[in-house]
């Protein structure tokens, strides 16, 4: 069921080709690693409209994004990390680091508070860190 509803049209966002294909599913694939190696890590992406009036596409009219964040949550009680990327919707091959926000700097953008349930201070430290190497 949750397969079907991912082709919801609600469910849809459309993204460059060659990002989908490219930087996006680098990350994709780092992602899977890192769960592999944490356990478990938090994940949650979407779009990022930048106007009120964004372009629109198909018999839906379906609005095109400007860009795409993902924010990832290690949450090793040692050492928690965050990290925050933002990828335009666009055509690129770049390496993953070229991409990496704070996550601070998404929440600011898209108006969401991304990880709540942590202590404040631990919250707090690493939403404004920014990763200088992806573990």
């Amino acid at each position: 069921q949750a397969m079907e509803e991912s082709f919801y049209m609600s469910n849809i966002c459309p993204q460059n080709p060659n990002l989908n294909r490219g930087d996006w599913n680098d990350l994709e694939e780092k992602s899977r690693q890192w769960a592999k190696k944490y356990g478990a890590v938090y994940i949650a992406c979407g779009p990022i409209y930048d106007t009120k009036r964004p372009k629109r596409i198909g018999n839906n009219k379906v609005a095109v994004p400007n860009a795409f964040y993902k924010v990832i949550l290690i949450n090793d009680k040692k050492n928690p990390q965050a990290m925050g990327f933002i990828f335009p919707n666009s055509a690129g091959h770049k390496p993953l680091k070229k991409y990496v926000v704070t996550v601070d700097s998404i929440e600011k953008r898209t108006k969401i508070d991304f990880f709540p349930a942590l202590p404040d201070e631990v919250e707090n430290r690493i939403e404004a860190e920014l990763v200088q190497e992806l573990p």
